[in-house]
């Protein structure tokens, strides 16, 4: 048995997120996440990451490739759902209203495992720096889903 740990917090410009749990090949993050907030556009080389809703309502963006932004899947997950994305899959996540998740991590742990093409933050309305696939207004992405 180990004695509590309180871990610690890590401020995003999407929220903070904590990690919970790791081992050599896990890794459990608790992640809040504002309403609008969005991750960078990225993939993780060797390891697969599972997305788990507690609260809230997220979206996920799927490429086969960074290049090919025809191929394209969009899932939308409310409380209870999980979806994995497999090393390689380039993706990229936005809250729809404010999110609390478990994202848990899988694979040979390295140091570098992210390749990231952008920048997360939070959408806001007007803001012409925001990725193309990105909402500027959080309640206007259930209506395109």
């Amino acid at each position: 048995m180990s004695n509590p740990v309180c871990p610690e917090v890590i401020e995003k410009s999407w929220g903070k997120t904590k990690r919970v749990y790791h081992n050599d090949t896990h890794e459990v993050w608790h992640a809040s996440i504002n309403a609008g907030g969005f991750s960078s556009k990225h993939c993780h080389k060797r390891k697969t990451n599972e997305f788990y809703v507690v609260s809230g309502e997220l979206v996920v963006i799927v490429w086969a490739s960074p290049e090919d932004a025809a191929t394209i899947t969009i899932y939308t997950l409310q409380p209870g759902m999980s979806l994995t994305v497999e090393p390689g899959l380039w993706h990229r996540f936005q809250a729809l209203q404010a999110t609390q998740l478990l994202e848990v991590y899988y694979g040979k742990a390295q140091e570098h495992d992210i390749v990231r093409l952008d920048v997360g933050g939070i959408a806001k309305e007007h803001d012409a720096t925001l990725p193309s696939d990105v909402s500027p207004v959080a309640e206007n992405i259930r209506s395109e889903i």
